[in-house]
């Protein structure tokens, strides 16, 4: 067998070894992530005030609603009830939430009936809007008719339509005093009498 020969390394060139033992050029410290720029901090600020303000205006708009929730759920009570003094119930209810909407506006609404309640009820809940039998029907509520026995008004039907006009008031009533809307001529004959 022929003894193993071990191989020397080649002799490095003196270039080789001064290559060797240079070392790469000294890099600074890799950029922390921690202190921010200013650019950062002010970003940071923006949104921390916009995501404030926006949950604010949330909490802030449901509890100016809260009333209308809860009017809503009286209302469900009401319509859930025996349908005996449903009618005067719902107008009750209607008075007792145009109050909290507009709380400066009692003294002067709180007398109002009839004709001139509707018309108040006509302005701040944009009922123009509904279908003219609704809104007939609804007129008829503000009338002498209701107090008259052998009235329709007081029949499943007619209380439903009315429960559901109710319904569309407290949820599309504006929370701003709105301008005057005329009741339609053809409803408010109807709640009149045909006289004035």
């Amino acid at each position: 067998m022929n003894p193993v020969v071990q191989s020397q390394p080649a002799a490095a060139s003196p270039v080789e070894q001064l290559l060797a033992q240079m070392q790469g050029p000294a890099l600074p410290d890799p950029i922390g992530y921690w202190p921010p720029a200013p650019g950062w901090w002010v970003l940071g600020i923006l949104v921390i005030t916009a995501i404030g303000l926006t949950v604010y205006s949330i909490l802030r708009k449901r509890a100016r609603n809260r009333y209308r929730t809860t009017a809503l759920r009286a209302l469900d009570d009401i319509a859930r009830g025996v349908p005996e003094n449903k009618a005067y119930r719902l107008k009750a209810l209607l008075k007792q939430t145009f109050f909290t909407a507009y709380p400066r506006e009692r003294n002067r609404v709180a007398a109002l009936h009839g004709q001139h309640w509707l018309q108040e009820l006509h302005s701040s809940g944009k009922l123009h809007k509904l279908p003219f039998k609704q809104q007939e029907l609804f007129a008829r509520y503000f009338s002498e008719e209701i107090y008259q026995l052998n009235s329709n008004l007081h029949e499943p039907a007619s209380l439903h339509i009315f429960i559901e006009v109710c319904r569309y008031w407290i949820k599309k009533h504006t929370t701003k005093p709105a301008p005057v809307y005329p009741v339609t001529a053809a409803a408010h004959a109807l709640a009149t009498g045909g006289t004035d």
